[in-house]
Protein backbone atom coordinates (compact mmCIF):
# COMPACT_ATOMS: atom_id res chain seq x y z
CA UNK A 1 0.00 0.00 0.00
CA UNK A 2 1.20 3.42 -0.85
CA UNK A 3 2.26 5.73 2.18
CA UNK A 4 -0.14 8.15 1.72
CA UNK A 5 -3.28 5.77 1.37
CA UNK A 6 -1.60 4.01 4.44
CA UNK A 7 -1.62 6.91 6.33
CA UNK A 8 -4.94 7.69 5.08
CA UNK A 9 -6.36 4.19 6.57
CA UNK A 10 -4.62 4.81 10.01
CA UNK A 11 -5.83 7.98 11.13
CA UNK A 12 -9.05 6.74 9.81
CA UNK A 13 -9.19 4.28 12.13
CA UNK A 14 -7.93 6.52 15.37
CA UNK A 15 -10.95 8.96 14.24
CA UNK A 16 -13.40 6.43 14.28
CA UNK A 17 -12.80 3.90 17.06
CA UNK A 18 -15.41 2.78 19.82
CA UNK A 19 -15.34 2.10 23.64
CA UNK A 20 -14.11 -1.16 24.62
CA UNK A 21 -17.00 -1.30 26.78
CA UNK A 22 -16.83 -4.75 28.38
CA UNK A 23 -18.01 -4.00 31.76
CA UNK A 24 -15.20 -4.59 33.64
CA UNK A 25 -13.09 -2.39 35.23
CA UNK A 26 -15.38 -0.04 36.94
CA UNK A 27 -12.78 0.48 39.64
CA UNK A 28 -9.10 -0.07 39.52
CA UNK A 29 -8.37 -3.76 39.71
CA UNK A 30 -7.40 -5.48 42.84
CA UNK A 31 -5.43 -8.40 42.05
CA UNK A 32 -1.97 -10.23 42.46
CA UNK A 33 0.65 -10.82 40.08
CA UNK A 34 3.65 -13.83 39.94
CA UNK A 35 6.34 -11.16 38.71
CA UNK A 36 7.60 -9.13 41.21
CA UNK A 37 9.04 -12.30 43.32
CA UNK A 38 9.20 -15.17 40.89
CA UNK A 39 10.13 -13.60 38.02
CA UNK A 40 9.38 -16.16 34.59
CA UNK A 41 9.99 -19.41 37.36
CA UNK A 42 6.53 -19.19 38.50
CA UNK A 43 5.06 -23.28 39.02
CA UNK A 44 1.42 -24.49 38.74
CA UNK A 45 2.01 -25.48 42.45
CA UNK A 46 3.07 -22.22 43.63
CA UNK A 47 -0.07 -20.57 42.02
CA UNK A 48 -2.24 -22.81 43.98
CA UNK A 49 -0.30 -21.80 47.12
CA UNK A 50 -0.38 -18.23 46.17
CA UNK A 51 -4.61 -18.61 46.31
CA UNK A 52 -4.15 -20.36 49.28
CA UNK A 53 -2.95 -17.52 50.98
CA UNK A 54 -4.85 -14.75 49.52
CA UNK A 55 -7.67 -17.06 51.04
CA UNK A 56 -6.21 -17.71 54.28
CA UNK A 57 -4.93 -14.04 54.72
CA UNK A 58 -8.36 -12.52 54.05
CA UNK A 59 -7.17 -10.36 51.34
CA UNK A 60 -9.08 -12.48 48.31
CA UNK A 61 -12.56 -11.12 50.66
CA UNK A 62 -10.85 -7.46 50.61
CA UNK A 63 -11.23 -7.73 47.15
CA UNK A 64 -7.53 -9.34 45.73
CA UNK A 65 -9.14 -12.42 43.75
CA UNK A 66 -7.20 -12.13 40.49
CA UNK A 67 -4.36 -13.60 39.99
CA UNK A 68 -1.97 -13.10 37.14
CA UNK A 69 0.86 -15.53 35.78
CA UNK A 70 3.12 -13.17 33.97
CA UNK A 71 6.14 -13.33 31.49
CA UNK A 72 7.37 -16.98 31.07
CA UNK A 73 4.58 -18.94 31.29
CA UNK A 74 3.32 -20.05 27.89
CA UNK A 75 5.23 -21.10 24.59
CA UNK A 76 3.75 -21.53 20.83
CA UNK A 77 3.67 -25.03 19.43
CA UNK A 78 5.97 -24.70 16.45
CA UNK A 79 3.70 -27.27 14.60
CA UNK A 80 0.24 -25.63 15.40
CA UNK A 81 1.28 -22.08 15.98
CA UNK A 82 -0.91 -22.70 19.26
CA UNK A 83 -0.12 -21.02 22.36
CA UNK A 84 0.98 -23.58 24.34
CA UNK A 85 1.64 -23.70 28.74
CA UNK A 86 5.41 -23.95 29.61
CA UNK A 87 6.15 -27.21 31.58
CA UNK A 88 5.97 -25.76 34.19
CA UNK A 89 2.03 -26.22 34.43
CA UNK A 90 1.58 -29.74 33.88
CA UNK A 91 -1.80 -29.88 34.31
CA UNK A 92 -1.97 -27.34 31.38
CA UNK A 93 -3.88 -23.62 31.90
CA UNK A 94 -7.26 -24.68 31.49
CA UNK A 95 -7.01 -27.34 34.48
CA UNK A 96 -5.45 -24.21 36.34
CA UNK A 97 -7.96 -21.75 35.01
CA UNK A 98 -11.13 -23.97 36.25
CA UNK A 99 -9.24 -24.61 39.64
CA UNK A 100 -9.27 -21.29 40.30
CA UNK A 101 -12.53 -20.54 39.05
CA UNK A 102 -13.84 -23.44 41.52
CA UNK A 103 -11.97 -21.68 44.38
CA UNK A 104 -13.81 -18.17 43.23
CA UNK A 105 -10.74 -16.65 41.36
CA UNK A 106 -10.07 -14.94 38.44
CA UNK A 107 -7.70 -16.71 35.98
CA UNK A 108 -4.69 -14.00 34.42
CA UNK A 109 -3.04 -14.29 32.07
CA UNK A 110 0.15 -12.66 30.20
CA UNK A 111 1.10 -12.09 26.54
CA UNK A 112 3.11 -9.67 24.43
CA UNK A 113 1.52 -7.33 21.47
CA UNK A 114 4.63 -7.91 19.31
CA UNK A 115 6.72 -11.42 18.23
CA UNK A 116 8.76 -11.17 21.85
CA UNK A 117 8.09 -11.32 25.34
CA UNK A 118 10.11 -9.78 28.24
CA UNK A 119 12.03 -12.00 30.62
CA UNK A 120 14.16 -14.89 29.95
CA UNK A 121 11.56 -17.15 29.91
CA UNK A 122 9.61 -18.93 27.04
CA UNK A 123 8.37 -16.15 24.39
CA UNK A 124 5.31 -16.17 22.26
CA UNK A 125 4.37 -12.91 21.35
CA UNK A 126 0.77 -12.66 19.86
CA UNK A 127 2.47 -10.59 16.72
CA UNK A 128 0.70 -12.23 13.40
CA UNK A 129 -1.65 -14.19 15.98
CA UNK A 130 -3.60 -11.83 17.62
CA UNK A 131 -7.30 -14.13 16.48
CA UNK A 132 -6.26 -17.07 17.32
CA UNK A 133 -4.70 -16.08 20.51
CA UNK A 134 -7.75 -14.41 21.53
CA UNK A 135 -9.98 -18.00 20.89
CA UNK A 136 -7.71 -19.80 23.30
CA UNK A 137 -7.36 -16.79 26.01
CA UNK A 138 -11.00 -16.46 25.71
CA UNK A 139 -12.49 -19.80 25.08
CA UNK A 140 -9.63 -22.42 25.56
CA UNK A 141 -8.34 -21.31 28.74
CA UNK A 142 -11.37 -18.89 30.12
CA UNK A 143 -9.20 -16.14 30.70
CA UNK A 144 -10.58 -13.50 32.90
CA UNK A 145 -7.77 -10.95 33.11
CA UNK A 146 -4.92 -10.26 30.67
CA UNK A 147 -1.65 -8.66 30.83
CA UNK A 148 -0.12 -7.89 27.37
CA UNK A 149 3.49 -5.96 27.06
CA UNK A 150 5.79 -4.72 24.36
CA UNK A 151 8.74 -5.75 24.55
CA UNK A 152 9.45 -6.23 20.85
CA UNK A 153 9.68 -2.43 19.58
CA UNK A 154 10.71 -1.00 16.86
CA UNK A 155 12.02 2.53 16.80
CA UNK A 156 11.62 5.17 13.93
CA UNK A 157 14.10 4.29 11.22
CA UNK A 158 14.70 0.89 12.40
CA UNK A 159 13.53 -1.76 9.91
CA UNK A 160 10.81 -4.40 11.40
CA UNK A 161 12.64 -7.24 12.29
CA UNK A 162 13.80 -10.24 9.68
CA UNK A 163 11.54 -13.27 11.09
CA UNK A 164 12.44 -15.53 7.67
CA UNK A 165 12.79 -18.65 8.58
CA UNK A 166 11.94 -18.17 12.90
CA UNK A 167 9.47 -20.65 13.53
CA UNK A 168 6.66 -20.48 16.33
CA UNK A 169 8.30 -17.93 18.47
CA UNK A 170 10.96 -14.89 19.25
CA UNK A 171 10.27 -13.04 16.74
CA UNK A 172 8.54 -9.63 14.94
CA UNK A 173 8.59 -6.23 16.11
CA UNK A 174 5.54 -3.95 16.35
CA UNK A 175 6.28 0.17 15.62
CA UNK A 176 6.39 2.75 18.38
CA UNK A 177 4.85 5.26 16.11
CA UNK A 178 1.87 6.40 18.01
CA UNK A 179 -0.37 5.49 14.97
CA UNK A 180 1.39 2.30 13.85
CA UNK A 181 1.59 1.13 17.01
CA UNK A 182 -2.11 1.81 18.25
CA UNK A 183 -3.48 -0.12 15.04
CA UNK A 184 -1.75 -3.28 16.56
CA UNK A 185 -3.54 -2.71 19.80
CA UNK A 186 -6.55 -2.15 18.36
CA UNK A 187 -6.43 -5.43 16.56
CA UNK A 188 -5.69 -7.39 19.37
CA UNK A 189 -8.46 -5.52 21.53
CA UNK A 190 -11.22 -5.72 18.97
CA UNK A 191 -10.19 -9.27 18.16
CA UNK A 192 -10.72 -10.04 21.97
CA UNK A 193 -13.91 -8.30 22.01
CA UNK A 194 -15.18 -10.60 18.82
CA UNK A 195 -14.61 -13.81 20.99
CA UNK A 196 -17.83 -12.75 23.20
CA UNK A 197 -15.81 -13.26 26.86
CA UNK A 198 -15.15 -10.17 28.79
CA UNK A 199 -11.69 -10.39 29.75
CA UNK A 200 -9.77 -7.18 31.62
CA UNK A 201 -7.60 -6.44 29.43
CA UNK A 202 -4.35 -4.47 30.73
CA UNK A 203 -2.21 -2.98 28.19
CA UNK A 204 1.75 -1.78 28.49
CA UNK A 205 1.94 0.73 25.43
CA UNK A 206 4.75 2.97 24.82
CA UNK A 207 6.10 6.18 24.32
CA UNK A 208 8.79 7.97 23.07
CA UNK A 209 10.09 10.72 25.70
CA UNK A 210 10.13 14.37 23.88
CA UNK A 211 12.04 15.68 27.24
CA UNK A 212 8.92 17.88 28.00
CA UNK A 213 8.61 17.32 31.94
CA UNK A 214 9.43 13.88 32.38
CA UNK A 215 12.59 12.58 33.81
CA UNK A 216 13.58 10.48 30.60
CA UNK A 217 15.65 12.47 28.43
CA UNK A 218 14.01 12.76 25.00
CA UNK A 219 14.20 10.31 22.48
CA UNK A 220 14.07 7.59 25.11
CA UNK A 221 11.42 4.70 25.47
CA UNK A 222 9.01 4.94 28.43
CA UNK A 223 6.05 3.01 29.31
CA UNK A 224 2.97 4.98 28.67
CA UNK A 225 0.32 5.73 26.00
CA UNK A 226 1.78 8.00 23.27
CA UNK A 227 0.27 11.46 23.89
CA UNK A 228 -1.83 12.01 20.83
CA UNK A 229 -4.22 8.87 21.81
CA UNK A 230 -7.32 11.33 23.37
CA UNK A 231 -9.39 9.66 25.66
CA UNK A 232 -11.71 7.97 23.29
CA UNK A 233 -8.95 6.36 21.74
CA UNK A 234 -7.33 5.00 24.65
CA UNK A 235 -10.75 4.09 26.01
CA UNK A 236 -10.90 1.77 23.04
CA UNK A 237 -8.19 -0.13 23.83
CA UNK A 238 -8.47 -1.35 27.13
CA UNK A 239 -8.86 -1.70 30.93
CA UNK A 240 -5.87 -0.27 32.25
CA UNK A 241 -2.81 1.08 30.15
CA UNK A 242 0.61 0.87 32.08
CA UNK A 243 2.95 4.37 32.87
CA UNK A 244 5.86 4.23 34.34
CA UNK A 245 9.50 5.72 33.52
CA UNK A 246 10.90 1.80 34.47
CA UNK A 247 9.46 -0.78 36.15
CA UNK A 248 8.60 -0.05 39.70
CA UNK A 249 11.61 -1.07 42.15
CA UNK A 250 11.65 -2.05 46.10
CA UNK A 251 12.88 1.43 47.06
CA UNK A 252 11.40 4.78 47.62
CA UNK A 253 14.42 6.76 46.04
CA UNK A 254 17.83 4.62 44.50
CA UNK A 255 21.36 6.13 43.35
CA UNK A 256 18.78 9.14 42.15
CA UNK A 257 17.51 7.36 39.16
CA UNK A 258 15.11 4.66 40.46
CA UNK A 259 12.56 4.41 42.71
CA UNK A 260 8.87 4.57 43.37
CA UNK A 261 9.51 8.64 43.72
CA UNK A 262 10.06 7.86 40.28
CA UNK A 263 6.80 6.11 39.14
CA UNK A 264 4.54 9.06 41.17
CA UNK A 265 6.48 11.47 38.48
CA UNK A 266 5.68 9.24 35.93
CA UNK A 267 2.05 9.20 36.40
CA UNK A 268 1.96 13.34 37.01
CA UNK A 269 4.28 13.77 33.71
CA UNK A 270 3.76 10.95 31.53
CA UNK A 271 0.39 10.96 30.94
CA UNK A 272 -3.31 12.90 32.13
CA UNK A 273 -4.73 11.90 35.13
CA UNK A 274 -8.47 12.93 34.21
CA UNK A 275 -8.17 10.67 31.46
CA UNK A 276 -8.47 7.74 34.71
CA UNK A 277 -11.98 7.02 34.99
CA UNK A 278 -14.68 3.48 35.41
CA UNK A 279 -13.39 1.35 33.11
CA UNK A 280 -10.38 2.80 31.58
CA UNK A 281 -7.25 3.38 34.16
CA UNK A 282 -3.75 4.92 34.63
CA UNK A 283 -1.69 2.05 35.94
CA UNK A 284 0.97 3.16 38.16
CA UNK A 285 2.64 -0.99 37.75
CA UNK A 286 2.69 -3.52 40.48
CA UNK A 287 2.87 -2.73 44.19
CA UNK A 288 6.09 -3.90 46.00
CA UNK A 289 4.27 -3.79 49.29
CA UNK A 290 5.84 -5.77 51.87
CA UNK A 291 8.60 -7.50 49.58
CA UNK A 292 11.48 -6.12 51.86
CA UNK A 293 14.23 -7.19 48.94
CA UNK A 294 12.97 -10.65 47.91
CA UNK A 295 12.19 -11.67 45.16
CA UNK A 296 13.23 -10.17 41.38
CA UNK A 297 12.39 -7.10 41.34
CA UNK A 298 16.16 -4.48 42.59
CA UNK A 299 15.76 -2.29 45.48
CA UNK A 300 16.85 -3.88 48.50
CA UNK A 301 13.74 -3.30 50.60
CA UNK A 302 11.85 -0.12 52.19
CA UNK A 303 10.59 0.39 55.72
CA UNK A 304 6.46 -0.12 56.82
CA UNK A 305 6.05 3.42 57.04
CA UNK A 306 7.20 4.14 53.05
CA UNK A 307 5.24 0.16 52.07
CA UNK A 308 2.43 2.68 53.61
CA UNK A 309 3.12 5.76 51.58
CA UNK A 310 3.42 3.75 48.41
CA UNK A 311 0.01 1.76 49.10
CA UNK A 312 -1.59 4.94 49.90
CA UNK A 313 -0.86 7.03 46.81
CA UNK A 314 -1.17 4.13 44.59
CA UNK A 315 -4.89 3.99 45.92
CA UNK A 316 -4.96 8.14 45.80
CA UNK A 317 -3.60 8.01 42.23
CA UNK A 318 -6.20 5.55 40.94
CA UNK A 319 -4.22 2.84 40.14
CA UNK A 320 -4.91 -0.47 40.05
CA UNK A 321 -3.36 -2.52 43.10
CA UNK A 322 -1.38 -5.62 42.36
CA UNK A 323 0.07 -7.27 44.88
CA UNK A 324 3.45 -9.10 44.07
CA UNK A 325 5.35 -10.02 47.64
CA UNK A 326 5.47 -13.39 48.53
CA UNK A 327 2.54 -13.46 50.66
CA UNK A 328 2.86 -17.33 51.57
CA UNK A 329 5.49 -16.54 54.29
CA UNK A 330 3.98 -12.75 55.14
CA UNK A 331 1.85 -13.46 58.27
CA UNK A 332 4.98 -15.61 59.75
CA UNK A 333 7.42 -13.01 58.80
CA UNK A 334 5.53 -9.49 58.37
CA UNK A 335 2.71 -9.64 59.85
CA UNK A 336 2.57 -5.61 60.59
CA UNK A 337 2.72 -5.23 56.35
CA UNK A 338 -0.13 -7.91 55.94
CA UNK A 339 -1.49 -5.92 58.54
CA UNK A 340 -1.08 -2.37 56.03
CA UNK A 341 -2.00 -4.40 53.15
CA UNK A 342 -5.22 -5.50 54.58
CA UNK A 343 -6.25 -1.77 55.79
CA UNK A 344 -9.78 -1.21 54.35
CA UNK A 345 -9.71 2.31 54.49
CA UNK A 346 -6.69 2.36 52.27
CA UNK A 347 -8.61 -0.14 49.75
CA UNK A 348 -11.93 1.66 49.86
CA UNK A 349 -10.10 5.14 48.30
CA UNK A 350 -8.97 2.96 45.39
CA UNK A 351 -12.06 1.76 44.62
CA UNK A 352 -14.22 4.95 45.56
CA UNK A 353 -16.82 4.70 42.63
CA UNK A 354 -16.28 8.23 42.24
CA UNK A 355 -13.44 7.03 40.59
CA UNK A 356 -11.37 10.57 41.13
CA UNK A 357 -7.46 10.18 41.19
Amino acid sequence: MPPLLLSVGLASLLATVHALDNGLGLTPRLAFSTWNFFGTGATESEVHDIAASLERTGLKALGFDTINIDAGSLDRDRTTGRLVASSRFPSGLRNLSDWLHGAGFHFGAYNDISGHTCGNGPAAGSLGHYEADAVTFAHEWQVDYLKVDFCGVEMPGTPPENCTGVVGRSCGTVPVESAGQYAHWSALSTALNKTGRPIYLDLCPHAIADGVGTEVPKGKLMYAPPKEWTLSQRRALANSLLVEYDNTWDAWIYKQTSGLIFNIDAMVQATTLSFSGPGHWNYADMLQMCAYGKGVTPGGGMTLNEYRVHYSVWSILASPLVIGADIRSLEKDHPDCLTLLKNAAIVAVSQDPAALP
